[in-house]
């Protein structure tokens, strides 16, 4: 069976999974140790649903992806609003951990679009500019090999 949902259907999902995680989240308080967020638990679980609903052949669900592009530049706008020192110091030791780790590889993933550029024959700042925008250096690689081609 294949359920096809609409845009508004598919908001009214997402409300719910998130509404789902923000339930979990309060009942386990693993989730909370961990800094885990809600909408990571009801994504997870939905995931897990649709995982088994797919191998089983049961069910599989459509959703409609009209505003995926906005919603991903909004998230990833917004990721780092919530970051501040009293979030890092209430982590502790593993907080300051990951945070000075997360910096540390920036400024590499930095370097590594600088080198590469440069062995790619590109400008250093277009090198700069590709690894501070992509997350996943995969990309960039792809991306310098089609200016190539």
């Amino acid at each position: 069976m294949n359920i096809t949902l609409d845009l508004v259907q598919t908001m009214g999902l997402a409300v719910v999974v998130l509404f789902l995680g923000r339930y979990l989240k309060g009942k386990a308080p693993i989730f909370q140790k961990y800094f885990i967020p809600a909408p990571v638990i009801g994504g997870l679980f939905y995931a897990i649903l649709m995982l088994i609903g797919k191998q089983t052949g049961l069910y599989t669900v459509t959703l409609n992806q009209g505003l995926t592009d906005f919603l991903l530049v909004l998230f990833f706008t917004c990721t780092g609003f919530m970051a501040s020192l009293h979030v890092i110091k209430r982590s502790g030791k593993q907080g300051v951990i990951l945070a000075v780790a997360a910096v540390s590889l920036l400024f590499l993933q930095n370097l590594l679009g600088i080198g590469l550029s440069k062995l790619l024959g590109i400008h250093a700042l277009l090198g700069v500019s590709m690894g501070i925008c992509c997350y996943v250096w995969w990309y960039w690689f792809c991306c310098c090999i089609w200016s190539i081609i």
